[in-house]
């Protein structure tokens, strides 16, 4: 890992240490060619809670929030910067897997943070940074959070680091998506704002999307993907002909995430193609 500010080994050492029970972040895994990407599909039990949570405002507002410091366990330990905590994720997707969380209870809306995230960026660097909108695999759409994790394990991360300007409506393996790059944050922002316009919403919210930043000597690069459904057709609903996967942030990277034994065996690469197609734009 790339030096960054926060001394993040050390912080995650600690962690592990003192909170023994958090997942191991070595999973079952295998390739498949989709679209002309190799995608990962991981075997992670320890994501189920993720995948099968209910998300509407109903089910939230009866839930306590698991990113509130008084309702996170005792052995979870943070670091606090200007209003976020660092914490280490307990059930990690990618090795050194990070949330980054809010200090108050604000709901998970993008505007007006997009400096925040430039800023983790450049303190995290050596990670890639990507957020959930609240109706594209937020599993706490009710508390604003990033995500990072170690750099160099997801397939688009290569397309990110080919990046020399602006790209509006490219294709890649898990549908259209926007890739910008500059030395400058106001720029950055002032593109992505853009871009938000051009998406529009039909709910009144934020478009649907996943983001994805990181920042190498001193160059920030974002990539944007837009979404049209939070989950896909076959979801699990009951019925075990389905898949329990609920795409967030870093399936749409590249690495699916089967909770099930019985959906990682047998999805291959034309249900991962579906998937795509079915919550994101082609």
């Amino acid at each position: 890992m790339k030096k960054n500010t926060l001394h993040i080994e050390h912080f995650i050492r600690r962690q592990l240490d003192l909170w023994t029970t958090v997942s191991p972040s070595n999973h079952l895994t295998k390739q498949l060619l989709v679209n002309g990407s190799v995608v990962t599909v991981q075997y992670n039990p320890a994501r189920e809670w993720s995948a099968a949570a209910r998300v509407d405002k109903v089910s939230v507002s009866k839930r306590p929030c698991f990113l509130c410091a008084v309702n996170r366990p005792q052995q979870q330990i943070d670091i606090i910067r200007g209003n976020y905590r660092l914490l280490v994720n307990p059930y990690p997707v990618l090795p050194q897997h990070l949330t980054i969380a809010d200090s108050r209870h604000l709901p998970q809306a993008i505007a007006g943070r997009m400096g925040d995230m430039l800023n983790w960026a450049q303190a995290l660097e050596g990670f890639l940074l990507f957020y959930n909108g609240p109706q594209s695999g937020a599993s706490a759409p009710d508390h604003f959070h990033f995500q990072a994790v170690a750099a160099g394990h997801t397939p688009l991360e290569r397309v990110m680091q080919t990046s020399k300007g602006v790209g509006e409506g490219l294709a890649g393996f898990s549908g259209r998506y926007y890739l910008f790059s500059d030395t400058r944050k106001k720029p950055v922002c002032e593109v992505f704002e853009h871009i938000c316009q051009q998406l529009g919403s039909t709910s009144g919210d934020e478009p649907m999307m996943n983001i994805y930043c990181h920042c190498i000597s001193g160059k920030w690069t974002l990539a944007v993907i837009p979404r049209r459904r939070h989950r896909p057709e076959r979801y699990f609903a009951g019925d075990d002909s389905n898949m329990l996967i609920s795409p967030g942030g870093l399936d749409m990277a590249g690495i699916i995430v089967a909770a099930r034994k019985q959906d990682f065996d047998r999805i291959t690469a034309q249900d991962v193609e579906q998937i795509y197609s079915e919550v994101a734009f082609q």
